[in-house]
């Protein structure tokens, strides 16, 4: 049985591991930005930049997860 997009996407939301290493890269990205010198333009703006890529991610899994979701409600419905 092929899995759901809408379910691996659940699946990876729920995996303690990877939410994990998404933190520890957001983290890692922030102390970049905080420990920068007043003139680390671009290493503030590259920081900035990964973290965004790890919401867009998140965000991206969420909404495919959240499509299942809606069509199993809406099967419950008829």
């Amino acid at each position: 049985v092929m899995t759901q997009r809408w379910e691996r996407a659940k699946a990876l939301l729920g995996d303690e591991f990877l939410q994990e290493i998404f933190a520890e890269l957001e983290n890692d990205d922030i102390q970049r930005m905080i420990n920068s010198r007043p003139n680390d333009v671009d290493v503030r703006e590259e920081a900035y930049g990964a973290i965004r890529a790890i919401h867009r991610l998140k965000a991206r899994l969420e909404s495919i997860a959240s499509e299942g979701e809606m069509a199993k409600k809406r099967f419950k419905i008829f």
